[in-house]
């Protein structure tokens, strides 16, 4: 420590002194750059460069300063001594004798007298020498001062390298003291790292060591009578096992790990095992009390429920608190998954035990209060059953954090007692139609309510009672449609058309039943032939209300499917009644029955939001015949290993086909009704103009020429075709009578007779107008005359009249022509 703090002292001073003369250094060089500066300004000045022009003024002023200079005095000699200078000698210049004089000092005379030139020249000489001194002088002295700064200079600069040269070594020692620094530095800092080191290593030894030293301490609180699974060191202590558990599994390497882990395992079964004894023990004694209570009591089993709930909600945030910790734990751990399995299965088994025997008491107790009343004992059951399903679901929830798939077998246990309790009364015979369909409906309600709380139980148990009391609801339709549709056998009553339309028989006196299913479906009986259906042939209406009650009851599928076998039932029943009452009353008033009933079957089930149409998928084997016959001819090639095996063409060419078949009773009935409507069309017009016809059809089977001279053939006398007119006057006055009558008495909607009646119009005016065109292309005017052919315009008038009496002035031949003797 002592010589880390001489060193920091000593680098300290270092760095201290390095400051100034870093400092003094700075200014050595800039003087020695201002000297070279100068140097170089003065090199230049010598050569002549101009380093400061001057300017024009400054130029006159320098050139009249020279001129002044130039005219300098002669010096004056002392008085008395004086001696004229002699002549110039021949050849001088002018010049030199002008010179000017120039003034000397005193001490400037000379010593003697001059007497000659040379003497003059010597003095002038040293006169000029002085002069020179004097003006070289300050040169001088600047050039010696000079001279002393360059010494001093170089003087310092020596000093500056000695300095240098001691800093230099300094510098070494300086260097070599660092360097030593640093090592012992270096060496420090390992010394550092070793003992770190060290220290890390014992530390994870002891810390290894502490996983294992956990068995001893963690058996010794196990074992300790005062520990109680509901503590809060309780909780802390199974966690602890988790993590030596894992701990020993992912370092199984370590010496004893294996039996270390078989111990530590050991301990977590006996803490679990704890956890489950006094979560059973718990549930089961609130279970003993609950049942003691209300035995003892004799409380109802309504006013007993207030006892199942409280019970055990007392007990219920302790055991929340470990299944909370034991669910999260259960997610990655085996063990604790099946802790909370068992807990479960005691819970469900606990509460399905204290339950049953209240819930089929009260399910008895609704029986009783409903017994006549199938649907509001099926209501009130399962109103019950969820408020149950609700109250198990909240207590299970102060029990447990995540809802376990026994929960809803539990509550589905419990709703099968209603299911056991419902399912004989609505599988009796004497359950009406009318009373499964209201039994539909409620149970569509009941399933249908989506339930977060528990009541998915409820709305299953009602799904399985609806689907049962649909199969009934199918079951009782097939039979009623057997029964009273497909196989009703009509009275003479029941075809007296077009009497009963006219005159509807009056309502059916309800009667008791004679059987179970005349029960089941004498409520849609008595309907079927009450109001607006008392005119209707019977099976038409049931068929009606059949698929009314069902269209709600039912899936829309399985609907379809029932609707098509009703209304295929219910068009046979119709075309069996049309051919009695076509037999007893003739075709026409079997067909405008048949056109009716039809009429009001497509309308009646135009509101109905299905489609009336079911697709059959059968097999088709008839290659299988073919197939096998080639695979017996080709017997030889059984065993043959290319394309032409028997056996694989066999099974390739014999396999059977599937094929659908997709049968539309809406698309039925309207081919059906539109062919009854062309057979009631053809018959009644064959009816009015069947002579016409007949008259066509012969003369279209005459020839060419024949057809030229027409009156001339036996059946084309005017007389023959006078009575073939006359014979269709009289079927067309009875017959559109007759068709007038038979359309308002069945259809009984004038729109309706217009869209048959139009046809049949048209039709006998075709028949006519072709008739008029052969009487005028083949008969002369008085041929004419004689045959009476009506005109377009009357056969049309006594076509749309209903009166016979109007017809036949309408159809009255105009009279014969008055004839005269030519």
């Amino acid at each position: 420590l002592l010589l880390f703090l001489f060193l920091f002292f000593f680098f300290f001073f270092l760095c201290a002194l390095s400051h100034p003369l870093q400092a003094w250094e700075q200014r050595v060089m800039a003087g020695r750059r201002t000297q070279a500066s100068l140097r170089e300004v003065l090199n230049q000045w010598e050569k002549g460069a101009v380093l400061a022009p001057l300017t024009p003024a400054q130029q006159e002023t320098v050139i009249d300063l020279a001129v002044q200079a130039d005219d300098r005095p002669l010096p004056e000699l002392p008085e008395g001594e004086t001696t004229p200078l002699p002549a110039a000698p021949v050849g001088l210049d002018s010049s030199r004798t002008a010179e000017p004089s120039v003034s000397l000092d005193p001490d400037c005379a000379p010593e003697q007298l001059v007497e000659n030139a040379q003497q003059f020249f010597a003095w002038f000489n040293v006169i000029e020498y002085r002069l020179e001194q004097e003006q070289e002088e300050a040169f001088n002295s600047y050039v010696h001062v000079l001279s002393q700064y360059s010494q001093r200079c170089s003087d310092l600069i020596a000093d500056f390298d000695n300095a240098l040269k001691h800093l230099k070594t300094l510098e070494e020692q300086y260097l070599s003291v660092s360097a030593k620094t640093n090592a012992l530095h270096d060496a420090c800092e390992q010394l550092l790292q070793d003992q770190t080191s060290l220290v890390s290593f014992v530390e994870s030894i002891e810390e290894r060591l502490a996983v294992f030293a956990e068995a001893d301490k963690i058996s010794q609180r196990l074992n300790a009578p005062s520990l109680s699974v509901v503590s809060e060191q309780f909780i802390p202590l199974l966690t602890r096992l988790g993590e030596c558990i894992t701990y020993m599994t992912q370092h199984a390497n370590y010496k004893d790990a294996g039996a270390y882990l078989l111990r530590f395992q050991q301990l977590l079964s006996r803490g679990l095992g704890l956890v489950k004894g006094h979560v059973i023990s718990t549930l089961k004694l609130a279970t003993q009390n609950v049942l003691s209570q209300v035995q003892e009591g004799g409380a109802e089993a309504d006013q007993s429920f207030t006892l199942f709930y409280g019970k055990f909600r007392l007990h219920a945030p302790r055991i929340k608190a470990l299944m909370s910790d034991i669910e999260q734990r259960g997610v990655h751990q085996p063990e604790y998954a099946s802790l909370l399995q068992d807990c479960n299965a005691c819970y469900f088994a606990q509460r399905h035990a204290l339950l049953a025997p209240a819930v089929s008491a009260t399910i008895a107790a609704l029986a009783k209060d409903h017994d006549t009343n199938l649907p509001a004992f099926v209501r009130a059951g399962c109103a019950h059953m969820a408020q149950v399903c609700s109250s198990e679901f909240q207590l299970y929830q102060h029990f447990f954090s995540k809802v376990s798939p026994g929960l809803d077998e539990m509550l589905e246990s419990l709703c099968n007692i209603l299911y056991d309790a419902v399912r004989p009364l609505y599988i009796r015979n004497s359950t009406g139609l009318d009373a499964l369909v209201e039994l539909c409906a409620v149970l569509q309600a009941e399933a249908q309510e989506g339930r977060e709380d528990g009541g998915s139980a409820a709305v299953y148990v009602a799904r399985q009672m609806l689907e049962d009391v649909q199969t009934r609801l199918i079951f009782v339709s097939e039979a009623f449609v057997a029964k009273e549709i497909r196989g009703f056998t009509p009275k003479a009553s029941d075809l007296a058309y077009p009497e009963r339309l006219r005159d509807p028989p009056p309502p059916a006196t309800p009667t008791s039943p004679t059987s179970p299913t005349s029960a089941s479906t004498s409520g849609l009986l008595h309907a079927a032939n009450d109001g607006v259906f008392a005119s209707w042939y019977a099976p038409l209406p049931r068929a009606l209300l059949l698929l009314s009650k069902l269209y709600r009851s039912l899936d829309k599928r399985v609907f379809e499917g029932v609707a098509q076998d009703i209304l295929s039932s219910c068009v046979n029943s119709l075309f069996q009644a049309s051919k009695h009452i076509a037999h007893n009353k003739g075709p026409a008033h079997g067909q405008l029955f048949l056109i009716k009933h039809l009429l009001i079957l497509r309308e009646q089930i135009a509101p109905f939001d299905v489609e009336f149409a079911v697709t059959h998928v059968r097999l088709d084997f008839s290659t299988l015949r073919e197939a096998a016959k080639a695979l017996v001819s080709r017997a030889d090639r059984l065993f043959s290993l290319d394309r032409s095996n028997a056996l694989l063409s066999f099974l390739n060419e014999g396999a059977p086909d599937v094929k659908e078949t997709q049968l539309d009773s809406r698309k039925e009935l309207d081919g059906m009704l539109k062919s009854v409507c062309q057979d009631f069309i053809s018959a009644a017009v064959k009816s009015v103009v069947a002579p016409l016809n007949s008259f066509a059809i012969k003369v279209d089977a005459l020839p060419t020429a024949a057809k030229g001279e027409l009156h001339k053939q036996s059946f084309a006398t005017p007389e023959k075709v006078r009575e073939v007119v006359k014979e269709a006057e009289n079927l067309l006055r009875v017959e559109m009578k007759s068709i007038n009558e038979n359309l308002t008495s069945y259809l009984q909607n004038r729109d309706t007779e217009l869209i048959l009646f139009r046809p049949i119009k048209a039709a006998v005016l075709e028949a006519f107008g072709k008739l008029q065109d052969i009487v005028r292309r083949s008969y002369s005017s008085e041929d004419q005359n004689i045959i009476g052919c009506p005109s377009p315009e009357q056969v049309a008038l006594a076509v749309t009249l209903e009166h016979s009496g109007d017809s036949a002035s309408v159809l009255a031949p105009p009279p014969p022509p008055t004839t005269t003797t030519t």
